[in-house]
């Protein structure tokens, strides 16, 4: 894979690791296979399988460190070992036995949609609640709801 993609992912992968020190174990990218790149906070995971296989060795890396080698295309090792990190497969379900629906959206949308409401809100705490519709073709709902504001954005299905 070259280096100007795999620097993409890890930065992608690397918004998901945890700045919470008393975390130490989850403040890492995850390479857990020769196409498996994850990286959680404890809240929210990621998964990122390539293909082409990405060529970095097995282990845990500090995402800085790894980005800086990876720019200056120096030999990469570990960080540590996978001993402490969490196996993701009981947070991210197999999509084959996901029961739900599965609808496709554009992520630029959901992250605008998502902003939008989060900063009218005016509530640095509010949660956005994600309701996918009753098919693949119904458009998605978010919604948020503080002590300020309330708002409800929706998404229609990206045609596949």
């Amino acid at each position: 894979m070259e280096s100007k993609s795999l620097i993409r992912i890890i930065r992608a992968v690397a918004t998901h690791v945890s700045k919470d020190r008393t975390r130490s174990h989850l403040m890492c990218v995850a390479v857990t296979s020769d196409r498996r790149i994850e990286a959680t906070d404890g809240k929210r995971a990621i998964r990122i399988d390539t293909d082409p296989p990405h060529g970095l060795p097995v282990g845990l890396y500090n995402p800085k460190r790894l980005l800086a080698l990876l720019k200056n295309e120096a030999t990469i090792t570990p960080d540590a070992a996978l001993i402490d990190w969490p196996t993701l497969d009981c947070v991210i379900p197999p999509v084959e036995n996901d029961k739900r629906v599965a609808t496709l959206i554009d992520p630029q949308y959901l992250a605008q949609a998502a902003s939008a409401l989060f900063d009218a809100s005016g509530d640095d705490n509010a949660s956005i609640r994600i309701q996918p519709g009753a098919d693949e073709w119904d458009a998605i709902r978010l919604d948020v709801k503080s002590k300020l504001a309330s708002g409800i954005a929706v998404i229609a299905p990206r045609r596949a």
